[in-house]
């Protein structure tokens, strides 16, 4: 049997007879390590709120959490079941904290304290606390505009931040114990959650884990138990909202638009990223470098991050300039702030110009932007700097506007007061919550319509990222108005009859189930199909 010094000894405590210097010398660096990441998360907090604002987008999720503490229902449009977000996790801690404040800036509070959570496990867990590098690991953050714009914003970037930072300590620090794989397993899912596609910056990593666990087997089992999250968020919205993904990502994804086209585009936002942001593209491709030198676990994170960048690629990236590279960005500080993985000498130098990389695109003045809230607006290739354009309406510090309510913001207002139940509005964030509940809104995006997010896009030449324009079939609106399917075209008018049982009929019908079984399943894709056909333009 081990004995007490044996356990003692495992679990880091100082050795019978061993004196209280070791104890206290242990304690001092302890509390120098904290007080180092501290300083850290400190500094940068001031940043973030100082440039805390809210994207258009995130109106849409406050929305649908204002519907359901009004006892709505967890919906957009209050007559129709569908999940607009594309975040779950991140909108049900936003309902959580709207119980306390009802107010859309509670959005920016919450992305700060993940924010800081975030910074403090990459100060203290990963980096280790050493002054220099957590002096590089603070200027690393703060110069990247990617990291300052989306660890506010309203989105879901701050809280899948954390939980990708806390993956990776808990792997990095705590690999070979028992709890560590489960652990794991359990943040992954939780930022699947969060937001679906960043289960690729997770899984090799995780992969990695149970496969080299002393007992893959055990660890396996202990890691589908732990993801039971995800599978309970994708039975509840397989049953509620009759489809497992977000209604966006069918609007974004099923577009109609060639492969070739939107790989394309995904390249261009590379390229902007590089413009726009050039510390940020920089970093990740050191931190990739670096990882290649490290061990397999920090080479499996290094290929999630090209399994997220290459997803990028393939949709076609984003209209907000660096939002979906903030996340690779994270794991790429993190394996350059590794105390613990070899490095090489040109990694070791890199370490101290790479703050200076963002200087190189900037005009005179503007930097540094956490001095000044936001930057100058930058758009190129239908990508735009969101940030710099809606600070001064929705920055969490940004003064009101002396001329009275933003454009937005009047307009959702004379949106309610029009008298008119259907509308029709492209901006549908802001617009949609100062509308109010009793106004359908109609987005010919289809990020909140079930019927137009499965449409093709108008016109498959003209399109701007994250803009997918469809044309409205006829007799759509009127259906909507008056409750009463008017579709002219029989095709689709059959393929709304399945939308509007799933989107509007009782919960447990069996007719229901059997429509949520049929979409799913593609067994009404032909009436899609049909539909488009007849609608493209015959040659002459």
């Amino acid at each position: 049997m081990q004995g007490f010094g044996g356990i003692a000894a495992r679990m880091g405590w100082p050795r019978a007879g061993a004196g209280v210097g070791p104890l206290m010398e242990e304690a001092t660096g302890r509390a120098r390590g904290w007080l180092v990441a501290l300083a850290v998360a400190a500094v940068v907090a001031a940043a973030v709120v100082r440039t805390a604002w809210l994207a258009d987008d995130a109106f849409i999720t406050l929305r649908t959490i204002d519907n359901w503490h009004a006892g709505l229902g967890l919906r957009w449009n209050p007559a129709e079941r569908v999940q607009v977000f594309t975040h779950p996790l991140w909108m049900l801690l936003g309902a959580a904290a709207w119980f306390a404040w009802r107010d859309p800036h509670v959005l920016c509070a919450l992305g700060v304290v993940a924010t800081v959570g975030a910074v403090l496990v990459l100060a203290r867990c990963i980096a280790g606390a050493r002054p220099a590098r957590s002096a590089w690991l603070a200027a690393l953050l703060l110069l990247s505009r990617t990291f300052l714009s989306y660890s506010t914003s309203g989105l879901e970037n701050p809280l899948t931040h954390l939980l990708l930072v806390g993956f990776l300590a808990v792997l990095w620090r705590a690999g070979e114990a028992r709890w560590a794989v489960p652990l794991a397993a359990l943040l992954a899912a939780l930022g699947a959650v969060n937001r679906l596609d960043a289960l690729l910056l997770f899984a090799p990593p995780l992969v990695w884990a149970i496969a080299r666990a002393p007992r893959p087997g055990r660890a396996l089992a202990g890691a589908l138990v732990a993801c039971l999250p995800l599978l309970a968020w994708e039975l509840f919205a397989l049953l509620y909202y009759g489809a497992p993904l977000p209604n966006t990502a069918y609007a974004k994804l099923a577009t109609g638009i060639p492969a070739g086209a939107l790989a394309r585009q995904g390249l261009r936002y590379l390229t902007e990223l590089a413009r726009w942001d050039p510390l940020t593209a920089l970093a990740i491709a050191l931190g990739l470098a670096a990882a290649w030198r490290g061990d397999s676990l920090r080479r499996a994170a290094a290929v999630g991050v090209l399994l997220d960048v290459a997803y990028v690629v393939r949709v076609g990236g984003d209209f907000m300039a660096g939002r979906f590279l903030a996340a690779p960005f994270v794991v790429a500080v993190a394996l350059l702030a590794d105390a613990k993985a070899p490095r090489a000498r040109w990694v070791q130098a890199a370490l101290v110009p790479v703050p200076l990389a963002s200087l190189l695109s900037v005009a005179p003045g503007s930097y540094p932007e956490w001095l000044r809230g936001h930057s100058r607006v930058h758009a190129a290739a239908g990508i735009a700097d969101e940030r710099a354009f809606y600070y001064g309406t929705t920055g969490w510090l940004a003064p009101r506007l002396p001329l009275g309510l933003a454009y937005l913001e009047a307009t959702g207002l004379r949106v309610r007061t029009s008298g008119h139940k259907v509308v029709v509005e492209s901006c549908v964030g802001q617009v949609g919550y100062y509308a109010g509940p009793e106004v359908h809104l109609v987005d010919p995006y289809g990020l909140g319509d079930p019927l137009l997010a499965r449409l093709p896009v108008h016109d498959p030449a003209h399109w701007r990222v994250g803009h997918f324009e469809r044309a409205l079939p006829e007799g759509y609106k009127e259906s909507l108005e008056s409750g009463v399917n008017q579709v002219r075209d029989a095709r689709l008018a059959r393929y709304l009859e399945a939308i509007v049982l799933i989107t509007r009929g009782p919960l447990t019908a069996p007719e229901r189930l059997d429509a949520i079984v049929n979409l799913n399943l593609g067994h009404l894709d032909a009436l899609l199909a049909d539909y488009t056909r007849s609608r493209k333009p015959r040659p002459r």
